[in-house]
Order: C-alpha cells, then sequence, then structure tokens
C-alpha cells in the first residue's frame, strides 16, 4: 500500500530529511504523468509543489491542498513489536502502524491521491488544483515560509484544505 510504503519514508524532524517524503509522492505522481517541483529550502529539505491545470477560462482561483512531510520523532523501544514508527505495518485488524499516520501523512497521501484521481478520471476543472506538502511543519516551518516568501503569489490559492482548521478567512494574509 502506498501510505505503508509512505509511513517507512524517514523524514523525522529534527533533522527533517524531507526530501525524502517529496520524491516519494513526486514519484506516485509521475506514474500517472503529473510532474512535481521540488524546491529545497535546506539541504535534504524540500518541498513538493504539483498542479493540475483547469482549462481557460479558469472560474475561480486555485485550490491548494496542504499537508507537511516531516514527523516527530518516535522511540521504537515504546511501540509495539513489529508495529514500529517506521514499520507502515498494517495489523490483522486493518490499521497501519507508523510515525504520521496521523499527523499528517495520511492526510499527504489521500491529497496526493485526490490529483491521481482528478487526472484518471480526467474531471473537468473549473479551476487549477494544486498539491503542496512542507518540510519542518513540526518544528520551525521553514519550508511553509520558504514558500510564502518564493512561491505563493505565483500560486495565488483561493481556497487552501490543510489538516485542523476552522475556516477562518485573511488568518495568515489580509
Amino acid at each position: 500500500l502506498a501510505l505503508s510504503a509512505y509511513l517507512q519514508v524517514d523524514t523525522f524532524n529534527p533533522p527533517g530529511n524531507e526530501t525524502r517524503g517529496a520524491q516519494y509522492l513526486a514519484e506516485l505522481l509521475a506514474k500517472e504523468g503529473i510532474s512535481a517541483q521540488l524546491v529545497e529550502f535546506a539541504p535534504g529539505r524540500s518541498n513538493l509543489i504539483a498542479r493540475l491545470e483547469a482549462p481557460a477560462p479558469k472560474k475561480d482561483k486555485p485550490l491548494c491542498l496542504l499537508s507537511h512531510t516531516d514527523v516527530v520523532p518516535a522511540e521504537a523501544d515504546a511501540w509495539p513489536k513489529d508495529k514500529g514508527p517506521l514499520s507502515g505495518a498494517i495489523d490483522a485488524d486493518g490499521f497501519i502502524w507508523g510515525r504520521g499516520a496521523l499527523d499528517m501523512k495520511g492526510m499527504g497521501l489521500l491529497e496526493t491521491m485526490t490529483l491521481v484521481w482528478l487526472a484518471r478520471a480526467k474531471v473537468p476543472l473549473s479551476r487549477d488544483v494544486i498539491l503542496l506538502a512542507v518540510g519542518d511543519e513540526e518544528v520551525d516551518d521553514l519550508g511553509m515560509k520558504h514558500l510564502v516568501e518564493h512561491q505563493w503569489s505565483d500560486l495565488d490559492c483561493g481556497e487552501l484544505v490543510n489538516e485542523g482548521g476552522i475556516g477562518i478567512k485573511n488568518l495568515l494574509f489580509e
């Protein structure tokens, strides 16, 4: 399973190494003919940007799907045997084990597969759909800060879907 494999990618932060996670998602997208850009914000630390383009004229600004690729460190000894933080193990009840299954590799893979499914089904988009997978959310938000500083105006997100949140408008930008 793709989620099991993604959970096996070590992106513990610190130190990060989020390029590994971004490359994994980029490979999934590439198999479907969807190109992705990796933007390095520090050595071994990259954000992923992928876009499905709607034909012109576009009715709305892009819908942006945001996740983070880093996970907090875990003590492997504290995890059940054969269900460690990098195992991606699926137990007898169908639960997937691994650091990031809930925060936030599960949602990141769901968003990645959303792009795949939209492309496969040839959904007639009225606006672009952009996948953003950033690094360093767990410590300093360097990935998102870099994205906002260097790519945000080009992305021009109309709406952004991310973990949590309660739909507050203009929380980050006015």
